[in-house]
This record gives C-alpha cells, sequence and structure tokens, in this order.
C-alpha cells in the first residue's frame, strides 16, 4: 500500500475479504522511492514498516527538535537513495534539504519496536484556536461507520479560531443520516495531546457521490483534499459539513 495513509479500517476490511495482511511501506520520489517497508511476516497493520537498510530517520517538532520513541513531528530522512536535489531549483533544494536530511512534509511517530506510524501531511495540518489537529485522525473516526464510503476533512478559514474543520462525508448507505454517525460515538472526537473537539452538525442534504469522487479523486483513489476547498469556497450543495470546535 503507498500513495497516502492507510485508513486501519480499510486494511482491516481487506484482510477479512481476502485473508491477507496489506503491507503498508514509506516512500516518496525524492527518496528514489523507498524509505520504509514492513518486514514480510512480521507486519504491522497502520504501521508503515521500518527504514530499508542504509536508511536512517529522525523525527523532529517545529523547532527542529529531535523527539523520543511515542513522539510527533516531521519526518526527515538521509541515505544514499536520497536525490541531490531539484533540477534547476536551488531554492526548494535548500528548504527540503537541510544539512544533509529530507525533510519529508509527513507528521510521523516511532513506536517502540522502530515501526513508523504516518500522522498526516505537515502542509494538511490544521491549527484551531492554536490546537494542532490532522485531518487523517478525524476521517480514520469517521471512516468506522460502516455507512460511510469515503470522507475527507479540511480546513477552512474562521475569524475567531483561525481555522475550523469541515468534513466531507460521501455515503455508502444512502439512509445514512448524522444522526447514525453521532450514534457511532463520535459526539466527542479526542485528539491525543492537543485538544479535546466536539462535532457541531452545520448543514445536512443528499449527497451525490459519483460528483463528489469526480471533484476529488484521480483514477489513483487518493483524495485530493484541495479539490474540496475549492469547492467549500465556491459553495457546495449535496454534502455533509460538519464543524470540529475545541473547547
Amino acid at each position: 500500500s503507498g500513495g497516502m495513509a492507510l485508513m486501519e479500517s480499510v486494511a482491516e476490511d481487506w484482510q477479512k475479504v481476502t485473508g491477507c495482511v496489506v503491507s503498508e511501506g514509506y516512500g516518496m520520489t525524492e527518496a528514489s522511492p523507498v524509505v520504509s517497508m514492513n518486514p514480510l511476516g512480521y507486519q504491522k497493520i497502520g504501521s508503515a514498516g521500518i527504514p530499508i537498510p542504509g536508511t536512517e530517520i529522525k523525527i523532529v517538532n517545529e523547532q527542529g527538535e529531535e523527539q523520543e520513541v511515542g513522539g510527533e513531528g516531521e519526518l526527515c530522512v538521509r541515505g544514499d537513495q536520497v536525490m541531490e536535489g531539484y533540477w534547476n531549483c536551488s531554492e526548494k533544494t535548500a528548504e527540503t534539504i537541510v544539512d544533509g536530511w529530507l525533510h519529508t512534509g509527513d507528521i510521523v511517530k516511532l513506536d517502540e519496536q522502530g515501526f513508523i506510524k504516518v500522522v498526516d501531511r505537515l502542509k494538511d495540518m490544521i491549527i484551531v484556536s492554536g490546537f494542532n489537529v490532522f485531518p487523517n485522525e478525524i476521517e480514520e473516526v469517521v471512516a468506522m461507520h460502516e455507512g460511510v464510503l469515503e470522507v475527507a476533512a479540511v480546513g477552512i478559514p474562521h475569524d475567531i479560531s483561525g481555522e475550523q474543520v469541515k468534513v466531507f462525508v460521501v455515503k455508502k448507505d444512502p439512509s445514512l443520516t448524522e444522526k447514525d454517525i453521532i450514534k457511532q460515538k463520535i459526539e466527542t472526537l479526542a485528539i491525543p495531546g492537543r485538544a479535546r473537539g466536539k462535532i457541531i452538525l452545520k448543514s445536512t442534504v443528499n449527497l451525490d457521490a459519483p460528483s463528489i469522487i469526480a471533484a476529488s479523486s484521480m483514477s489513483t483513489g487518493i483524495v485530493l483534499k484541495k479539490a474540496f476547498s475549492i469547492q467549500t469556497a465556491k459553495g457546495v450543495e449535496k454534502v455533509t459539513l460538519i464543524n470540529i470546535k475545541a473547547k
């Protein structure tokens, strides 16, 4: 599995249907393209595995301080597979490779066994009243509902909190309502170590899955959150919008 963080619920469903464990990995073009993999026979669901031989990693916070095991921060990579730089883009190269370390732009955490868990993209992070909120954590919770086909959380500007979270839900079950999601025990969404949010329904209308998917996905199946942000700015109908505010 690759391309974006794999939801644990999807991995578990895949294993139930196929009898096979999804083996996740992590990489990017700038790292030619593999950084980590799950060892065969030792796959850990929800993990991007361990660094491949010859690869060094470190996790740094916003101040550039290296984090201990269990800490959250940006993944930095060093190894022979890391590029020398972007062609004819010295400024971009200087931003991305600092002191020989490739700054990936992905937020991860490392467990006691050295397995990497991708939390979210740094650029996708939403800041609500000073709290860092990662869309992937919200999407994981909403996707647990069996009536949800796809979900994407994006940040929208807000005069008081700076940003608010807006969640787009595509129905798998046509009869799904916001009350069904709330019954799934996500009236209160815990965001570990940062904030506790409360789901507040703003507006609901029937969803048109084909139109939403066409506007937000490519043939890869990766949700393009930027498309949701553009649609929000223009005013979108046929979506379920849920705001999450920090208490």
